[in-house]
């Protein structure tokens, strides 16, 4: 996600938009040097997006490789080891397990709110005899 973040410097373009974005009349966030040049003029957007990439794996993932996780989030290895613990993961061998929240461990709904296989099976078998008559 922030791979394009991770080089230092500029690329190859200095200019706010690159010949090809310019003569091909194509949008610069197809080309990484442009995207990089305009966002390195942003400062903190880096981190603030990679605060955003880790709530949304921390919204539907409860694992991940050590690698993805560090490519998603554009990190060297140190900095993910720093990264990981103050978000409170855990990395065991080579995956790092996200802690649970109520979107990534959800829970099955009890009493009135829960609905058994059977009635659903029923519902959709309905469903479909209404549409095929």
């Amino acid at each position: 996600m922030l791979s394009i973040l991770s080089g230092a410097s500029h690329g190859s373009c200095c200019a706010p938009l690159c010949y090809h974005c310019i003569v091909g009349n194509e949008y610069f966030f197809f080309h990484a040097d442009c995207a990089r040049c305009w966002v390195l003029q942003v400062p903190g957007f880096a981190n603030q997006m990679r605060e955003v990439c880790a709530a949304s794996m921390e919204q539907v993932m409860q694992s991940t490789s050590r690698a993805d996780a560090q490519a998603c989030l554009g990190l060297s290895n140190a900095q993910c080891t720093e990264f990981f613990s103050k978000r409170s993961w855990k990395v065991e061998g080579n995956m790092v397990k996200l802690p649970r929240n109520e979107h990534n461990y959800p829970v099955a709904p009890t009493g009135p709110a829960a609905i058994s296989v059977d009635k659903v099976t029923t519902v959709m078998n309905s469903m479909f005899q209404g549409i095929a008559a």
